[in-house]
């Protein structure tokens, strides 16, 4: 536990807390400063005996995970030169790491899109040129249906073109 410094990360847990109570305790009774800080103070000391549980806590923890053998085997590693590397820069390549999983996630998704939505539309204009929609008889323009109904709305008059359809003749 030494080696790998697992519990170094709590130290600040009791300091933190008794500051705390200190600034809540000060907001309530400004009066009282000095008799709070030196209490909390004296408390939060006496208390600190009690990191040494959380040590026997997660030396168990450890014990239960691995054998003797594999803990001396972690413990050389980590009082090794490279450990010791490893346990200082582990922080800065994590974030160093969490970035470039951020910005691939990024680009793996953008690229999935882009590629999905080409291929979508490329089968989808295939199947268009394959499968052509039925070409649709319809009256000319501005003459009566067979039935003998009246015209359409909007068509035009007989022989002149409908409203925005100009050049329609030409696409084939």
């Amino acid at each position: 536990m030494a080696a790998l410094k697992a519990t170094e990360q709590y130290d600040l847990l009791l300091p933190a807390a008794a500051q705390m109570l200190k600034t809540e305790l000060i907001q309530q009774n400004p009066d009282l400063t000095d008799l709070i800080s030196s209490t909390v103070d004296e408390k939060a000391l006496a208390l600190a005996a009690r990191r040494a549980d959380l040590e026997k806590e997660v030396a168990l923890i450890y014990a239960r995970a691995f054998s003797e053998a594999e803990l001396n085997t972690i413990a050389t590693f980590y009082t090794s030169e490279a450990g010791v590397k490893l346990l200082s820069q582990g922080p800065l390549i994590n974030r160093d790491m969490t970035r470039a999983v951020d910005i691939w996630q990024r680009g793996i998704q953008r690229d999935l899109a882009n590629e999905v939505s080409t291929t979508i539309t490329n089968i989808i204009q295939a199947q268009a040129k394959a499968n052509p929609p039925p070409a649709q008889a319809t009256p000319e323009a501005g003459a009566a249906p067979e039935d003998g109904a009246a015209p359409q709305e909007g068509a035009a008059p007989e022989g002149e073109a409908a409203p925005g359809l100009e050049g329609l003749d030409q696409i084939q």
